[in-house]
C-alpha cells in the first residue's frame, strides 16, 4: 500500500488560498498534468505514477487536503494506508509518541506517526472484537493494551507479543453488556471498566484477577464514561447527567451532588495530569471544567446547537482543552484566560461532517484529530506539529 510520504510538507510561511484545479476526478492526462504542477507549487513533487496510483485508492481527497491546508500535517491515516474503515470511537497517545485508537469497524490500532505506520491491528483475525471497539487506553509503561467493545468484551493485549492476551466477558467476571470504557491506573496496576450492565469492574493486573465488582446505578441512563484520579485510588463516572467519585478501595460512592455538572447527559471526561481538573463534555455541546480541590468552576461553553462532545482531552501542562464536536469542529480554550482561541473546522484544517476524538501526545509536540468527512463516514486521523497549529493560528492574529 502506498505511504503518503508527500503528505509531510514545510509549511509556508505565508499562506494564500491556492487556485485549486477545477477538477479533481483527473480523467484525461492533461487534467493530471494540470493536478501534478499545482501539486509542485503547493510544495508537493509528486510523479505521474504515483498520482495515478493516488487516484486508483481513493487517497485523492487526502491529498488535497494536504496541498491546500494552512498547516501541513505530519501524517494522515485513512483506510487506503493502514487507518480505519469506519469512524474512531476512542484516540489515546502512550509512550514514544504511540497512538492508539478505536473504531466502529470493530478494531484497535497502534499508529507510529513520525514514521507513518502502524504497529498494532488488533481484529477478529488476530483475536480481536467482533463489534464496535468502544474504548482504548494503553499502560503508562507502555506494555499492555487494553480496548472495551459492543460485544461485551474487554481485551488486554501486550502490542510486542499480541497472542498472549487476557479476554474478559461474561463467562469470567467480565460485564454482561455493552462495555463503554477501559482505563488503566496512572501507577499501571490496575485497569478499569464500565459498561450498560450498570457496573464498574476493576481488574488487577498482577494476579489477571477482577478484584472489585462495584454497582453504580444511573436513573438517568447507563454509565457512559470514567476517568482516573492521579492518586490511583478514585474514579470519577459519569452517571447520566452526573459525574460521581467512586472509591475503589470500598466501593463507595461520593454524595451525588459533590460534582453538579448540570451541563445535560454526560459524554465526555477528561482528568487533567497535572493539577487538579475534570472535563466533562456533553451532548447537548456543553462543556465544563472543575477544579477538584476548591469545586470552583474553571471554564463553561454551552451552545444551543445541540451537538454531542464526542471527546475532550487536557494538554499535558493542563493549560488547554481541546474538545471535539459532532458538527465537525475542534474547539482550543485556553484555560488561563477561559477563552477560545482556536476553532479547527472545515473552514481550515478540521473536519466537515464530524470530529470524534482528539488528543495531545505525552509531551505536547504532537496533536491528534479523527473525524468524518461526510454522510459516508470516510475516516481520517490527522496528526499535526502542536507548535505548527499555534502559531498558525494564534501568533498570527
Amino acid at each position: 500500500m502506498l505511504n503518503l510520504k508527500l503528505i509531510a510538507f514545510e509549511t509556508q510561511a505565508s499562506w494564500q488560498e491556492p487556485e485549486i484545479p477545477a477538477r479533481t476526478n483527473m480523467a484525461e492526462a492533461g487534467e493530471r498534468t494540470e493536478m501534478i504542477r499545482f501539486l509542485r507549487q503547493r510544495g508537493l513533487p509528486i510523479a505521474e505514477e504515483t498520482l495515478n496510483q493516488m487516484i486508483e485508492e481513493g487517497q485523492l481527497p487526502s491529498l488535497m487536503f494536504a496541498a491546500t491546508a494552512s498547516v501541513a500535517p505530519v501524517h494522515i491515516f485513512t483506510k487506503e494506508n493502514g487507518g480505519h474503515q469506519k469512524p474512531v470511537s476512542s484516540l489515546v497517545w502512550g509512550p514514544d509518541n504511540l497512538l492508539v485508537t478505536g473504531s466502529h469497524d470493530k478494531t484497535a490500532k497502534v499508529f507510529a506517526p513520525l514514521s507513518r505506520s502502524v504497529v498494532l491491528n488488533l481484529d477478529l483475525n488476530s483475536g480481536g472484537h467482533m463489534d464496535t471497539v468502544t474504548s482504548v487506553d494503553i499502560s503508562p509503561d507502555g506494555k499492555l493494551l487494553a480496548s472495551g467493545s459492543l460485544d461485551k468484551s474487554v481485551i488486554i493485549i501486550p502490542p510486542a507479543n499480541p497472542s498472549d492476551q487476557i479476554i474478559l466477558d461474561k463467562t469470567n467476571n467480565g460485564h454482561a453488556e455493552f462495555v463503554r470504557t477501559v482505563a488503566f491506573s496512572p501507577n499501571g496496576k490496575l485497569l478499569a471498566s464500565n459498561g450498560d450492565d450498570n457496573t464498574v469492574k476493576i481488574f488487577d493486573l498482577s494476579t489477571n484477577r477482577v478484584v472489585q465488582n462495584i454497582s453504580v446505578f444511573s436513573p438517568h441512563g447507563n454509565n457512559n464514561t470514567l476517568v482516573w484520579n492521579p492518586c490511583s485510588r478514585r474514579l470519577f463516572v459519569a452517571k447520566g447527567e452526573e459525574v460521581v467519585p467512586l472509591d475503589i478501595r470500598t466501593g463507595e460512592l461520593m454524595p451525588l451532588n459533590a460534582i453538579p455538572p448540570k451541563i445535560g447527559r454526560i459524554s465526555a471526561l477528561a482528568r487533567s495530569r497535572v493539577g487538579s481538573l475534570l472535563a466533562m463534555g456533553s451532548e447537548m455541546s456543553r462543556v465544563k471544567v472543575i477544579d477538584l480541590q476548591t469545586d470552583e468552576e474553571v471554564f463553561y461553553a454551552g451552545s444551543r446547537s445541540g451537538h454531542r462532545v464526542n471527546s475532550v482531552a487536557f494538554s499535558p501542562d493542563a493549560t488547554l482543552l481541546a474538545s471535539a464536536h459532532n458538527r465537525g469542529s475542534i474547539r482550543i480554550v485556553d484555560l488561563r484566560s477561559k477563552e477560545t482561541i482556536i476553532t479547527l473546522d472545515e473552514k481550515n484544517i478540521g473536519f466537515h461532517w464530524r470530529a470524534t476524538a482528539v488528543g495531545w501526545s505525552l509531551d505536547g509536540q504532537l496533536f491528534a484529530m479523527a473525524g468524518t468527512l461526510d454522510a459516508q463516514d470516510t475516516t481520517e486521523i490527522r496528526v499535526f506539529n502542536w507548535q505548527t497549529i499555534y502559531e498558525t493560528f494564534v501568533q498570527r492574529d
